[in-house]
């Protein structure tokens, strides 16, 4: 449901997409996932590298999803205020990337 609105070029019209309303940069992601009867989350596999393309990025929500490899370290790399992983599968150890980051 969450990604049903991901239709178009107005990335900042879809749902869990936030952008500045001076710059028009996204700055916030809220892609929690939601637990439906059948257990299906709404997103699954690897967080994409992408993000770090994201240069204003500031809010990022990925919470009860269904990754499941280690957290990747380009997360580290991102400029963030917030960070929520939480509820997800991933494995491993967290990256020293992690290690400075402060909400």
């Amino acid at each position: 449901r969450l990604l049903t609105s991901w239709d178009g070029r107005e990335c900042c019209q879809w749902n869990g997409i936030h952008c500045s309303n001076r710059s028009g940069h996204v700055i916030s992601l809220h892609l929690p996932g939601t637990a439906y009867e059948d257990g299906v989350c709404v997103m699954r596999g690897r967080v994409s590298p992408f993000l770090v393309k994201l240069k204003h990025l500031r809010y990022l929500d990925l919470s009860n999803n269904g990754f499941d490899q280690t957290i990747p370290s380009f997360i580290g790399s991102l400029n963030l205020q917030y960070l929520n992983l939480s509820y997800n599968n991933f494995q491993g150890e967290i990256p020293p990337q992690l290690a400075n980051f402060q909400a």
